[in-house]
């Protein structure tokens, strides 16, 4: 990853424009509160990839460096929670939107089959 971003970094600072970069890793916990893990990998495959978290890594990697102590760990995951918290709070006490209002969003023009789903679903809440 690391030589992938220098190379994307180089190439925006050259003005070759900016760069796409893929990575992928391994989602440790579950899908969503329906799903259990257990029934399709085990738990010595979830405890080797924890090793692996590129979080935790980082992390030991900064602790080791003593570039980082708990205390400040604790410090900045607290005031991650509560921007994260305030942004939540942000969101719930917006209006709610049209029902309609996800197709104004997902492409810049919408194809005739989107305009249809559309009108589908406007008809679909109308008043009976």
């Amino acid at each position: 990853v690391y030589d992938v971003m220098q190379q994307a970094v180089e190439r925006v600072r050259s003005g070759q424009g900016p760069t796409l970069v893929e990575t992928l890793t391994y989602r440790i916990g579950a899908h969503t509160t329906a799903d259990d893990p257990t029934r399709y990998r085990s738990p010595a495959e979830v405890e080797a990839w924890r090793h692996k978290d590129p979080l935790a890594r980082f992390k030991r990697f900064l602790v080791s460096r003593d570039m980082l102590d708990e205390e400040q760990d604790r410090q900045l995951i607290e005031a991650i929670e509560e921007e994260i918290n305030a942004a939540v709070l942000a969101a719930e006490a917006m209006p709610p939107m049209a029902p309609d209002s996800f197709f104004d969003y997902s492409s810049a023009s919408l194809s005739p089959r989107l305009q249809e789903q559309r009108a589908d679903l406007l008809r679909s809440i109308e008043p009976k």
